[in-house]
């Protein structure tokens, strides 16, 4: 790191030949080994190693330049990648996708074809939704030739590509099966709410997030709908999947898929009597709504958060009197008189 000018700038490393010599020889000691057995550079035994220095000093001089110019095509490849965040990909996923539907149902009103379109995340470390765009004639072959839903379909497949598939489904450990689950019912949970809002009061799909903190409040209140079937008899109800033990996260994946845990419709009376209730319980002490929490604001820093005691003593003045002056010394400090 230098220093020059008020700018700091980086220095690299010449192409190191070694580097590159030694990280293709691990590469070729860990074929076959399994991922927690694998060598990595400090770990190789000292006797590969001793075999690989007798190794690199017979390489030729052209060998050695051509091991250079591999390392740092290596380094120009890992500069210009692009990396995305998650939240990246599900912004581009989500927009290309709505621009795909307008050009397919375009396309249907031209030619007058039947689609079928689902996409969906393929690890774990993404975030987006399955999306699925059918028509109706493609619905209905869905449900008599394979007794599932478009959204059931949707979810079915982003399991499957999540887990890699049958050839890799026996390797998925206990953690990243829960992980799945989890997700599996978080999505069925949100694409039911989105069904029914969209129903009832003609709400666009996703513009309603599923609120498990204040599911009274700003679900079953704000919109008149109500998770019904929920299978975890302990705890809060309607709590985020993510903070269910194995056991209750289980439970509830097998009452949605059996459809007895869905979002149903309440109506008028039901509503006010669901209201008059959730008042009575908050009243009696039991905490029915959460309250958010007070923003921070902006631009306010930890004196403002000490409060007036901390602050320091104001000096008010007579607005008659202004304050005497203090006198200017005529003799210099540390100077001698005249």
């Amino acid at each position: 790191m230098l220093y020059i000018g008020g700018k700091k700038g980086t220095t690299r490393r010449a192409a190191n030949a070694w580097s590159t010599f030694q990280g293709r020889r691990i590469r070729e000691l860990n074929q076959g080994r399994a991922e927690g057995d694998r060598f990595k550079i400090g770990t190789v035994p000292e006797e590969e190693m001793e075999i690989m220095r007798e190794e690199y000093r017979a390489l030729t001089a052209d060998e050695v330049a051509e091991l250079k110019d591999e390392c740092q095509q290596a380094r120009e490849e890992k500069d210009t990648a692009v990396k995305l965040s998650s939240k990246a990909i599900e912004k581009d996923f989500n927009v290309t996708l709505k621009s795909i539907n307008v050009q397919l149902e375009a396309l249907m009103n031209r030619t007058g074809c039947e689609i079928i379109l689902i996409g969906v995340r393929g690890n774990v470390a993404n975030h987006q939704q399955p999306h699925v765009f059918v028509s109706d004639k493609a619905k209905s072959w869905l449900k008599h030739a394979y007794d599932t839903e478009p959204d059931k379909a949707g979810l079915q497949l982003e399991g499957f590509a999540i887990s890699g598939g049958p050839a890799k489904a026996t390797t998925v450990s206990a953690k990243q099966a829960h992980h799945l689950d989890v997700a599996e019912c978080r999505t069925t949970i949100q694409a039911g709410l989105d069904a029914i809002l969209f129903h009832k009061h003609k709400k666009p799909l996703g513009c309603v997030s599923m609120n498990y903190t204040n599911y009274e409040r700003k679900i079953v209140e704000q919109y008149g709908v109500e998770l019904q079937g929920w299978p975890v008899p302990k705890g809060p109800q309607h709590q985020n999947p993510g903070d269910l033990n194995r056991v209750s996260v289980l439970a509830l994946r097998d009452a949605l898929r059996a459809g007895q845990c869905k979002w149903v419709s309440l109506s008028s009376t039901d509503l006010a009597a669901r209201k008059a209730s959730n008042a009575t319980r908050q009243a009696n002490g039991e905490q029915v709504y959460v309250e958010p929490k007070p923003r921070k604001k902006k631009g306010s820093t930890s004196q403002d958060s000490l409060g007036a005691s901390a602050s320091p003593p104001e000096v008010s003045h007579n607005a008659f009197e202004p304050p005497t002056p203090t006198p200017f010394p005529t003799t210099a400090v540390g100077w001698p008189s005249q």
